[in-house]
């Protein structure tokens, strides 16, 4: 008995010890071995084949989470002439650092574009055909094109000073100008602000009406409320006069008109003439108040851009009148420079814009994100607004 214990203990050890090389098993372990097999093969020959189950194809789901966005973008040359023949897949979009996919890329032209280079630009005389040419097309531009709704917002100087008082009489006459660059359709209301915020005009197609009440922001007055609008909705209906006369800064002024544009309906732009905004505070720099903030949110959710006509000293203070139009995704001019040049620029950017269909891949939480919009043709700047909300 001692001997058979022995033997099958050093046998054991053997088999464990170096399974791969084919040691046996001892004997009654290899006799039990060979009886549970034998009693495996004989019940398996008593069942029927079982077939696999088959997979249900509902059981099994994956959810993609994209995100989308509508932006309005302008592109113009090194000039600011206007730029409408880009695709979809010549811009370059980033939300938060990450790429963000262009599906779409629509022009949408507006105001008087601007045409190719003719005989009037060279100096020539246009034929009479030519004329004719052209009026046709700009009749059956009429038709199609969408009323816009604009609103000239003039800071006029309290302190009276000088140079922006004479800023602000330079740009009433870059206003004539800018005016015939409109299209048929579009209507314009004027406030200005000195003290307070006052109502000049309400919304009007009478061009001249427009250029009076430009002219009469240089004069600190009282101005009567002006006659409600006829073709359209009414401004003077959405502004709150005692929200009007709180308005001591220009932060609050821009957020009473930021909210009277909420509801109106249809495509708007804001025209900007002023000085500065802010407040210069030593070392911190122009500082902003929490108003503009507000107001630049408003502006930014409903697509208005602030096209800014500087007519200031283009000191320090001229960061905010930049910092308006770039988070709005409009155009920064200098308004005490070239006249010709400024209105080229302004001319760029009342021509038209694109409308880019944007899609992210990757979930994005709640919050603030910087936007970053490029094209890959050289020689092209982009005015778009500097920042996107997400899930607010």
């Amino acid at each position: 008995c001692w001997r058979w214990s022995s033997a099958l203990r050093a046998d054991t050890h053997q088999t464990v010890a170096d399974p791969i090389v084919g040691a046996r098993y001892p004997r009654v372990m290899g006799t039990l071995t060979m009886v549970m097999v034998v009693f495996a093969a004989t019940a398996t020959l008593g069942q029927e084949p079982q077939q696999e189950p088959e997979l249900d194809p509902q059981s099994f789901s994956e959810t993609i989470f994209v995100v989308r966005y509508a932006l309005d973008v302008r592109v113009t040359d090194s000039w600011g002439h206007a730029n409408d023949d880009l695709a979809a897949e010549d811009f370059t979009v980033k939300i938060g650092g990450k790429t963000a996919h262009v599906e779409r890329a629509t022009w949408v032209g507006q105001g008087l574009r601007a045409r190719p280079s003719s005989s009037e630009d060279l100096g020539v005389p246009r034929s009479p055909s030519e004329e004719l040419i052209d009026s046709e097309e700009l009749r059956g531009t009429e038709e199609l094109e969408e009323q816009r709704s604009i609103v000239i917002f003039i800071q006029t100087d309290f302190a009276r000073v000088n140079e922006r008082v004479l800023g602000q009489m330079k740009f009433g006459k870059l206003a004539d100008k800018i005016l015939k660059l409109l299209g048929p359709t579009d209507r314009v209301a004027v406030l200005s602000h000195d003290s307070h915020l006052k109502f000049r005009r309400d919304f009007t197609l009478d061009r001249k009406s427009i250029l009076n009440a430009v002219r009469e922001s240089l004069f600190i007055d009282f101005p009567p409320p002006p006659a409600p609008a006829t073709d359209g909705p009414s401004l003077g209906a959405l502004l709150d006069p005692r929200e009007m006369k709180k308005a001591y800064d220009a932060e609050s002024a821009l957020l009473v008109v930021a909210n009277a544009m909420h509801d109106i309906e249809g495509p708007k732009m804001m025209l900007l003439a002023g000085w500065g905004i802010g407040e210069l505070q030593g070392r911190a720099g122009v500082q902003l108040k929490p108003e503009w903030y507000e107001a630049v949110r408003m502006l930014h959710q409903d697509h208005i851009p602030v096209i800014t006509v500087d007519t200031g000293l283009r000191a320090q203070l001229m960061a905010g009148l930049k910092a308006t139009s770039a988070a709005t995704g409009g155009l920064y001019t200098d308004g005490q420079g070239s006249r010709e040049a400024a209105l080229t620029r302004i001319e760029g950017a009342l021509a038209g814009h694109y409308e880019l269909t944007l899609r992210v891949d990757e979930p994005l939480k709640a919050g603030t994100y910087p936007l970053d919009v490029r094209v890959t043709r050289k020689g092209l700047d982009v005015q778009a607004p500097s920042f996107v909300v997400h899930g607010r």
